[in-house]
């Protein structure tokens, strides 16, 4: 019942401002971008770890979230960095877990980039392991700066939204 309440056909919202109607050639800091703290918690900034939490973030066209890799606790058998809220919550999400719910919903809302707000608590072994996970996860979406041919350098290649459309970035 809930999710027809919020469905567009309850909607006062009128359909003709969901279209992108602003320049979006112009330097990202010419623009507001939706952002989340903490994207990945789904009741408050204390509250348990979720994909859920990115999945509804991106729903509502959220531009930036917010992740914070933590080494594994290898005696728990866990494998690979985990996003969770300081080191001894014990409410928590594996990186891949939450890079598969991005690369699915990244762009459901919008072509403009996704931006990857990355705190990263990991040792030097886990960084590692946690940037080939970003690679294989996200794969042609994630945008690197070694395979760009641009030169954002020079005065006039400043980027912009329009050039990073169905990217993620990562800060």
């Amino acid at each position: 019942f809930t999710t027809f309440l919020l469905s567009k056909d309850c909607s006062i919202f009128d359909p003709s401002h969901s279209r992108v109607w602003m320049d979006m050639k112009q330097p990202f800091s010419k623009y507001f971008i939706a952002s989340s703290h903490k994207t990945y918690l789904v009741e408050d900034q204390q509250g348990p770890a979720n994909v859920d939490g990115l999945t509804s973030a991106l729903k509502r066209n959220c531009r930036v979230i917010e992740l914070d890799l933590w080494d594994p606790t290898e005696s728990n058998g866990e494998t690979e960095p985990m996003v969770k809220n300081g080191l001894l919550v014990l409410s928590k999400i594996t990186l891949s877990e939450a890079l598969k719910t991005i690369r699915q919903s990244a762009f459901d809302r919008s072509r403009y980039p996704l931006i990857l707000r990355l705190s990263v608590h990991c040792s030097c072994e886990w960084q590692k392991v946690a940037a080939k996970l970003l690679v294989t996860h996200l794969g042609t979406k994630l945008y690197l700066p070694s395979a760009d041919p641009t030169d954002w350098s020079k005065e006039k290649a400043i980027p912009t939204p329009w050039d990073f459309q169905q990217r993620i970035l990562i800060m």
